[in-house]
């Protein structure tokens, strides 16, 4: 019954980590967009904005992942706003680790993906 119980208990926890956070983007403070916390188990979804209300998750067909690697910390992330003024404008994560950028409105910012456990 022990074992049977802690099995139960290990699915549990492995349920638990299949919605944590892979990656999460820092832009740097002058930019438009906050930050983006990117979701999921074996792919990316849902995807968070962290705004000054707190944050709200991205319409789902409203963006697609192209690329991403966990491990190098490697990502090409397009947002397109649906024309809802209360979310972000449309803008693309691309890039790598420290070198990973938003673009947004024509203008670009480089900021950090930090990803891990």
């Amino acid at each position: 019954m022990r074992l049977v119980i802690g099995g139960l208990l290990l699915l549990s926890s492995a349920t638990a980590a299949a919605t944590s956070t892979k990656c999460t983007f820092y832009p740097p403070a002058t930019a438009p967009v906050p930050s983006v916390e990117f979701l999921g188990y074996e792919r990316v979804g849902p995807v968070l904005i962290h705004g000054a209300g707190g944050p709200s998750t991205l319409p789902y067909k409203s963006w697609k992942v192209v690329t991403f690697d966990e491990r190098s910390k490697a990502i090409h992330f397009v947002y397109t706003n649906p024309g809802d003024p209360a979310l972000p404008p449309s803008f693309t994560v691309k890039g790598r680790g420290r070198h990973t950028q938003l673009l947004v409105g024509g203008q670009t910012y480089t900021g950090e993906l930090s990803c891990g456990s």
